[in-house]
């Protein structure tokens, strides 16, 4: 999950010196930009989306990568 750490220190850099409100329209607007969680692991890692899926709810222990998963699929259609 380095390439996350690394998104959030430079959204956090970009960041610095703001209002709070503009921080928070800053990042609401950096979310719609990367778009889906499970395509952005997938893609900076070289992996299919299926497998992501899978090591994303291991990760998480939940069923998160098959929510994102299935929302993908919604998008396409």
């Amino acid at each position: 999950m380095m390439f996350r750490y690394e998104r959030r220190q430079k959204d956090l850099k970009a960041v610095e010196g703001m209002s709070r409100t503009d921080r928070m329209n800053y990042m609401k607007e950096r979310r719609g930009e990367r778009g889906s969680p499970l395509k952005e692991y997938a893609d900076a890692c070289g992996l299919t989306y299926e497998r992501a899926r899978d090591l994303m709810n291991a990760m998480h222990g939940s069923e998160k990568g098959t929510e994102y998963y299935e929302e993908m699929g919604k998008l396409k259609k």
